[in-house]
């Protein structure tokens, strides 16, 4: 009896585990563009003399979800690198991050990204070199889009900048 009840018991919370479990997503990772290219917008220079930067260091990842075959999801991993920022002073700015989207010919815009993105040096910062300066500090920033899968077929050109 003892073990019918256990055996119950043990059904009864797998089923119900089963039966509350989320269906996941599932997605085709494609090839993403080749032709990704940093524009000629990539440093800020702010009045205290910091300097941001866009480093040419950008992951890309493409693919489609088979629940929306008819799209491509492009997600973007930019990188920033902000140097001499004063240790003494608070340092807190933004900058707009850029992403569009054209088709190869560069002729038609397809999808575009702004941003406004914030920071500030309001940490306990350790200076690794003697001077009034922090060496760098890093920032990255994730952006998705979303285009058509015919536009997608017929070649992009991703452009990232910051203003």
């Amino acid at each position: 009896m003892i073990k019918i009840i256990i055996l119950i018991t043990i059904l009864s919370q797998f089923l119900f585990s089963c039966s509350i479990k989320k269906e996941k997503e599932i997605s085709i990772n494609i090839d993403c563009p080749k032709y990704f290219l940093i524009s000629e917008a990539t440093t800020i220079l702010y009045d205290n003399n910091s300097i941001l930067t866009l480093v040419n260091d950008i992951n890309l990842n493409c693919y489609q979800k088979i629940s929306s075959p008819d799209d491509v999801f492009i997600d973007i991993i930019m990188n920033y690198k902000i140097s001499d920022i004063p240790e003494y002073d608070l340092f807190d700015e933004s900058f707009n991050a850029l992403v569009f989207i054209t088709n190869r010919e560069e002729t038609l815009k397809l999808s575009s990204y702004e941003k406004k993105i914030n920071f500030t040096n309001q940490k306990n910062w350790k200076s690794t070199v003697n001077t009034p300066y922090l060496n760098k500090m890093e920032i990255q920033h994730f952006a998705s889009m979303k285009i058509k899968y015919e536009i997608y077929k017929k070649g992009l050109r991703i452009f990232t900048a910051i203003n």
